[in-house]
């Protein structure tokens, strides 16, 4: 899976397993297409967000995705096969979160602002 952001206030979810390099065209010298076709699926739309999303990440053991916007904050997704849901929003910065990423080996997740900070957040308490 890989996940998109976008200022139209959503998060995609990719699903890249069908993909496929084509062959490339005995004829021709150039390579064939990446991508088309039926290759790669949307798998999940993530809506939660008031204004456009400017970093998504996943955790780096559980099927949670952290995003976070031009909203004020982040937002903590829960993935289970075809289904999603918004698990909780986190709130503190008082302007746009430029990005946010989860510690690979703690339960923490980072997060800094264009409010000049950067905040640490406790995920078993999300505070």
């Amino acid at each position: 899976l890989i996940a998109s952001c976008s200022l139209d206030m959503t998060v995609r979810v990719w699903d890249f397993f069908k993909l496929k390099e084509k062959v490339m065209n005995k004829a021709g010298s150039r390579p064939g297409e990446l991508f088309g076709g039926t290759e790669v699926d949307v798998k999940h739309i993530l809506e939660g967000h008031e204004k456009g999303v400017n970093w998504v990440t996943f955790h780096p053991s559980m099927k949670i995705i952290a995003s976070c916007a031009d909203d004020k904050t982040i937002k903590l997704w829960r993935l289970s096969g075809n289904k999603h849901w918004e698990m909780d929003t986190l709130k503190g910065h008082t302007n746009n979160v430029s990005c946010v990423m989860f510690h690979p080996r703690m339960e923490v997740l980072l997060s800094n602002s264009e409010d000049r900070t950067m905040r640490f957040w406790d995920m078993n308490r999300r505070v």
